[in-house]
């Protein structure tokens, strides 16, 4: 479906691949060099952020509404000689899918309704978080303020270099983190 609604849009020239930061410009310039730096450091920030918000929460927070049995890591075949590559494959599936789909819609496609200006620019980081982490409320509270918070700084990335990739990369690799290992994953 994602692929589908890209490939429409494209076509029907509702946006540009460049209008959804797929692109190698950083603040509307070719830049590189300053688009390979933020992909190192925007994905380190995201998860740091991240853990630091989930142990908060932890710490903080109530359960807040109850959570249901169902975890993402559920469908995530075992460890094992005998599933090994069925496990990389729904964890590589799981992670890119969700990287993409969700750093194109809630930051490049949802940006595009807001003008530009700092206050548009302010509605748009606050909006655009919330609606990513109404869709992680599955996890109770402290997911959608994990979410919240990253949504944050993943819109204010967003509408200050205009590029999606290194939101994309830090995604990915936030929720590599949380499927393999994190303390929360299992």
């Amino acid at each position: 479906m994602p692929t589908v609604l890209l490939y429409v849009g494209l076509r029907s020239r509702l946006f540009t691949p460049t209008d959804l930061g797929l692109t190698t410009q950083v603040c509307g310039a070719r830049r590189p060099w300053l688009l390979l730096a933020l992909s190192v450091v925007v994905p380190f920030a995201f998860w740091k952020l991240d853990i630091s918000v989930v142990a908060w929460a932890l710490a903080t927070l109530p359960n807040g509404w109850p959570v249901p049995s169902f975890r993402y890591t559920d469908v995530i075949p075992p460890p094992g000689p005998g599933t090994g590559f069925y496990r990389l494959l729904a964890l590589v599936h799981l992670c890119i899918t969700a990287g993409v789909v969700e750093e194109l819609y809630y930051r490049a496609a949802m940006d595009r309704l807001f003008p530009r200006g700092w206050r548009a620019g302010a509605a748009y980081v606050l909006v655009s978080s919330l609606v990513f982490a109404g869709a992680h409320e599955e996890g109770g509270l402290r997911s959608v303020t994990e979410a919240f918070a990253v949504g944050i700084l993943a819109a204010t990335v967003f509408r200050l270099t205009g590029n999606v990739w290194p939101l994309i990369v830090g995604h990915i690799i936030t929720d590599w983190y949380w499927f393999t290992g994190g303390p929360a994953a299992g």
